[in-house]
């Protein structure tokens, strides 16, 4: 999720095909997305349904990318399972910033009968997803609300109103995919709107990139080239934060309960014993609730 998108975001789509692939060709098959495939555009539809390019991508030609896919797969179960917990003490509104082609409202009927679902996204990548969902025969859920907003221009809170959320009842915010896009100071604002303009046992869940001095010297370079490859597809990294005092900031800006997930526990926590799935210790995953 760019600062300022004119065009679909292509993280997004790296996301879909991340979830398609990994349920058409792991073992076991950690996260079951039937629907990404779909959401897809056409040239990762075409991979993802095939054995051999997928082997060949994932080998060859993105082969050091393939941790970073490995944790976009698990950082979404990590997710779900907050959002779990958060409904199971009464939460009943659920907020996807940076939607992109997210398919839960399709795949989790479970949990979206309990809940409204607020879908927080770019114009054009919004309509880019309903265009997908259209062509395969996707129908709208009754539970979601599409909100297009460009949230360089209008805040958060302000876009939710305007789509029937109700600020005075708790909500979980699903913000995956997105804080190192932004500046230090609009990723402090997001928070602080959690804690100020939401209803108390209000949630937040996010994942983060390590400050580069706190990744182990083994990891570095493999960090950099990250970095370079979502900049090079229009999307750099902009913000960074150290998993040794992120607690302890968010302590700081009011939230009075906080699951943190380190950068070298992802993995292990996540898709233990998995034979394909690696995650580096580079990005990390942390839960953030408001007092009550």
């Amino acid at each position: 999720m760019s600062s300022v998108e004119t065009k679909p975001s292509k993280t997004a789509e790296l996301v879909a095909a991340a979830r398609a692939v990994h349920t058409r060709h792991d073992k076991p098959v950690l996260l079951n997305d039937p629907y990404a495939v779909n959401l897809c555009g056409h040239v990762w539809r075409t991979i993802a349904k095939s054995s051999l390019l997928t082997w060949f991508i994932r080998n060859f030609v993105k082969r050091r990318q393939a941790t970073l896919v490995h944790f976009l797969v698990i950082r979404a179960i990590y997710g779900e399972r907050q959002l779990e917990s958060a409904v199971k003490r009464g939460v009943r509104q659920y907020v996807i910033i940076g939607a992109g082609y997210d398919s839960f409202a399709f795949r989790r009927p479970d949990l979206t009968k309990d809940l409204a679902v607020f879908e927080v996204d770019a114009p054009t990548t919004q309509q880019e997803k309903l265009r997908r969902m259209e062509r395969a025969g996707i129908n709208k859920p009754d539970s979601v609300r599409y909100v297009a907003a460009d949230l360089n221009r209008e805040t958060l809170d302000a876009a939710l109103n305007r789509s029937g959320f109700d600020a005075n009842l708790p909500a979980f915010f699903s913000w995956f995919g997105v804080t190192y896009y932004l500046p230090d100071d609009t990723v402090a604002k997001t928070l602080d709107l959690v804690v100020q303009k939401m209803a108390a046992g209000s949630s937040i869940s996010f994942d983060y990139v390590c400050t580069l001095n706190e990744v182990a010297d083994e990891y570095k370079e493999l960090r950099t080239f990250m970095a370079d490859f979502v900049a090079s597809r229009g999307e750099p990294w902009i913000s960074a934060m150290n998993p040794n005092t992120i607690q302890s900031n968010l302590r700081g800006q009011g939230f009075s309960d906080i699951h943190h997930l380190q950068p070298g526990r992802v993995a292990e926590e996540l898709a233990p014993n998995h034979p394909t799935v690696k995650c580096p210790p580079i990005m990390g995953l942390c839960t953030a609730t408001t007092g009550n």
